[in-house]
């Protein structure tokens, strides 16, 4: 999610809850942290005003689910999108009753959980007579993007490091339980669910927003660059002349990102890039070595290491395979439900041998080594 979505009708709503349920008891019973997206601030909103809707409604229903319900006439909420709301407990299987109670919402409204790749029903006689055609059933596939996209991804069993790079960067492991530990806590890693039972333990990293930031603001001088354009510059440009953390609030929000970033360089008394491509570069470094640090976080937090990284999203070239990567996972999902494909499995042996996949080996190790270093000691 953009960072410029930021709404402010939710802003106060984080310390609102903390006073009536801390962030540690919150994680322990959702596994996932407080941000300014989750839908269980936005209902806090709702309830604190006391508005009609909340007060009159019967149903809490999300996108995915509401158009469910507008095909076939039934109510139910699909298990990947539930557990990003930060009011679904992935221990149990069930809404996050003590959040849910703590911050005063309505229980009636959280109905039945079904889980990915669940036949919701077959469409509505009304919309069958529109488009000519009956009898079609109607999936709760893996309904949140990321779940479809790393369902997508042909990962095997203890293959399961991923990477989706986009606007944000989101780094993770398809895990069979949650990590909830006081380590995950500290680190701000979360627990969204996954197809067949799967956890989606994971960390979002500020990516091509800087990039795509740094464009818009060019352009709004005057110089509208293409971003096969910006790669150039970027990959001509020196490298490791200076870090900043990708993640840092001065980066959060919309506006001339290059003063931004050398602003940080300058507050932290390094080089500072003058010209488009130092600053480009310094950028795309950072947001790889930010890489390297959630990696190292999730071997310590879990005692394992990995031989390799599965890439996808809008941030990596092959633009026809990354927007492929999530249609493919929903549609896997849903072959499974009718009976298609056997499992998850052999899906995603159709997924390896329906595309063509690139492999990238490590290069300049040492010069990496050293940069992540100075990395560290710069963002600390």
């Amino acid at each position: 999610m953009p960072h410029q979505y930021r709404d402010e009708r939710f802003e106060g709503m984080a310390e609102e809850m903390h006073r009536r349920i801390s962030e540690q008891e919150v994680f322990q019973h959702t596994g996932v942290r407080t941000n300014f997206y989750n839908s269980s601030l936005h209902l806090l909103a709702e309830q604190i005003r006391q508005s009609p809707e909340l007060l009159e409604a019967d149903r809490l229903l999300f996108i995915p689910d509401l158009l469910a319900y507008w095909l076939t006439g039934e109510m139910c909420n699909e298990r990947t999108v539930a557990s990003t709301s930060q009011l679904f407990d992935p221990n149990t299987n069930d809404w996050a009753w003590p959040v849910i109670d703590a911050l005063g919402l309505p229980r009636r409204i959280f109905g039945k959980v079904v889980a990915p790749g669940t036949v919701v029903g077959n469409i509505r006689a009304e919309v069958a007579d529109y488009i000519g055609k009956a009898d079609i059933p109607v999936i709760a596939s893996a309904s949140h993007d990321t779940a479809s996209a790393v369902a997508g991804i042909p990962m095997s069993q203890g293959d399961n490091l991923w990477l989706s790079s986009g606007t944000w960067s989101i780094m993770g492991l398809e895990s069979p339980q949650p990590i909830t530990s006081s380590a995950a806590f500290e680190a701000g890693f979360c627990n969204e669910l996954g197809h067949s039972g799967t956890v989606r333990f994971l960390k979002n990293i500020s990516g091509l927003w800087l990039i795509q930031e740094c464009k818009r603001q060019w352009a709004i001088d005057g110089e509208d660059l293409d971003y096969a354009a910006l790669a150039e510059l970027a990959i001509e440009a020196p490298a490791f002349t200076a870090f900043i953390d990708p993640d840092h609030p001065s980066f959060s929000t919309a506006g001339d990102m290059p003063e931004k970033i050398q602003e940080y360089c300058r507050a932290t008394g390094q080089d500072v890039p003058q010209v488009k491509g130092k600053i480009l570069r310094v950028a795309t470094d950072s947001i790889a070595l930010k890489y390297r640090m959630t990696y190292d976080k999730i071997c310590s937090m879990t005692g394992s290491s990995f031989k390799r990284l599965h890439v996808g999203g809008g941030g990596i070239q092959n633009t026809y395979l990354t927007q492929a990567a999530t249609s493919c996972g929903n549609i896997a999902v849903q072959m499974i439900a009718t009976g298609h494909l056997p499992s998850m499995v052999e899906a995603r042996e159709l997924i390896k041998n329906s595309f063509e996949f690139k492999t990238y080996l490590p290069q300049d190790s040492a010069d990496w080594e050293q940069a992540y270093e100075r990395f560290l000691k710069v963002i600390a």
